[in-house]
């Protein structure tokens, strides 16, 4: 999205000031960015109904004990694994606080390569609401070049099979390994909805935040401060492999990486951006090839989304960039008529 504010002499400066949001009539961060008429927006947040958890017999405590591998449970104290659940079945868990300043937490067990929360694999579904995921380190784990899963997803790892992983009202944060600090998928499906992953990083290839491989869909999400501080950091925020990402009304900000701070999309996967904000996302100046996005032999998508135009901000290799002409006003309440946001620069999407 293209600022229109005349008073600035030039594009670059006009979206630093509206994306950095320095508007002190917002009382934080995130309201402001929500105060655009394109990107992220916070009436447009939709909202999900937990299970009920009443029936204390069908959702008994859900304590860090090694043998709840499988069923429903509640999360009433913080409580602290002893070491890495794997799901022997579908997991549930419900918090029972409903404030995401003080959901109840599940911290990780000490450092080490079997220490991560959860490791889905294998066909099950993980499905977490209200529940926060903090304090896994699994930087030391085997070599990130074999073909092993010890150093990948700080938090959550799929490793095989057809697995789902369901985020709702969740946070993952400050979470660490040596690829994706949150959460690891190589197969499956995943969905995250109005959650924050924020404060995690890779210890040497990234993505700081999560990187998925499947199908994906992100809304009404938060990716704040996510880094790829690692010798080859790929991206700071997201990575999608040889699967499609949908992310709509979300925020990626204050995310680093070696070369590329927000998403990358490679080996024909379809990123699809609807009404997303990105904001002082970083990269290396010597090795930054797209601070914002970064997409290799797949298609994008970029609807009704903020995205400062910086040099290298969004560079595109042998990628299908989705135009007008496609037809991309379709969902509501975006349907009306179709322009480019800039008709000399198709990367930076359209407006509806």
């Amino acid at each position: 999205m293209k600022c229109s504010n005349t008073s600035y002499s030039d594009e670059s400066s006009c979206l630093a000031v509206e994306v950095g949001c320095s508007d002190t009539s917002y009382s934080d961060e995130t309201a402001c960015l929500g105060s655009f008429s394109a990107g992220y927006q916070e009436s447009l947040v939709s909202s999900h109904t937990p299970p009920d958890t009443s029936d204390h017999s069908a959702w008994p405590l859900f304590t860090c004990g090694a043998s709840q591998t499988s069923g429903t449970f509640r999360l009433v104290t913080t409580c602290t694994l002893s070491g890495q659940i794997g799901l022997t079945g579908d997991l549930t868990i419900v918090g029972q606080s409903q404030t995401m300043d003080t959901l109840v937490t599940i911290n990780a067990a000490s450092a080490g390569p079997t220490n991560r929360h959860f490791d889905a694999s294998g066909g099950h579904t993980l499905e977490l609401w209200y529940v926060k995921l903090t304090g896994a380190d699994i930087t030391n784990g085997g070599s990130l070049m074999s073909a092993s899963s010890d150093s990948r997803g700080g938090a959550i790892l799929v490793w095989s099979g057809n697995s789902e992983v369901n985020l709702y009202y969740s946070q993952l944060s400050g979470n660490k390994a040596e690829n994706a600090g949150a959460i690891y998928t190589g197969s499956g499906n995943m969905n995250i909805y109005n959650s924050i992953i924020k404060d995690n990083e890779d210890g040497e290839w990234g993505p700081g935040g999560i990187s998925v491989t499947g199908a994906v869909t992100i809304k009404d999400t938060i990716f704040d401060n996510n880094d790829a501080t690692g010798v080859y950091g790929t991206t700071g925020a997201i990575t999608i492999s040889s699967g499609t990402l949908d992310i709509t009304n979300s925020i990626i900000k204050n995310s680093y990486g070696k070369k590329r701070g927000g998403i990358l999309a490679y080996s024909n996967s379809n990123l699809n951006i609807r009404q997303c904000t990105f904001a002082d996302n970083t990269a290396d100046t010597n090795d930054a090839d797209g601070i914002n996005i970064r997409v290799l032999a797949s298609t994008v998508r970029i609807v009704n989304t903020i995205i400062p135009v910086v040099t290298n901000s969004i560079q595109l290799s042998t990628a299908t960039i989705k135009t007008c002409s496609d037809n991309l006003c379709t969902e509501a309440p975006f349907t009306g008529t179709c322009s480019a946001v800039d008709s000399s620069d198709n990367t930076l999407g359209v407006t509806c």
